[in-house]
């Protein structure tokens, strides 16, 4: 039992957080049917990615956020990153003109919860 809390705490999941702002609310929902079935793979294809999530902004109706969760960036980088999936959907996003992406990246404290 020691072993696995010690674990817990040596463990700090790689984080993304992209954040898009589309130039109109029909852009969002497009992507949001492009993003779908990219969630779908990812869920079921790459093991290693901890969670793969959207979120609608509360206040602005033309912004999401995707929060993502990797054991580590390696993960990120190497599978994820560079999967024929993913490639196809960045390519599909050429599509939203005006897209603003930004975002930041992070390591988890282990101080909480997920």
């Amino acid at each position: 039992e020691s072993y696995l809390i010690s674990a817990i705490f040596i463990l700090k999941a790689f984080v993304l957080l992209v954040t898009l702002e589309f130039d109109s609310v029909d852009d969002k929902v497009e992507f949001k049917l492009l993003f779908a079935p990219m969630a779908s793979f990812v869920r079921a294809k790459e093991p290693t990615t901890l969670s793969y999530e959207l979120a609608d902004d509360d206040k602005d109706p033309k912004k999401v956020i995707i929060m993502e969760r990797y054991v580590n960036k390696d993960s990120y980088l190497n599978v994820h990153k560079t999967s024929k999936e993913f490639l196809d959907f960045r390519g599909k996003m050429a599509q939203f003109k005006n897209l603003k992406i930004g975002g930041n990246s992070y390591y988890e404290s282990n101080i909480g919860f997920v």
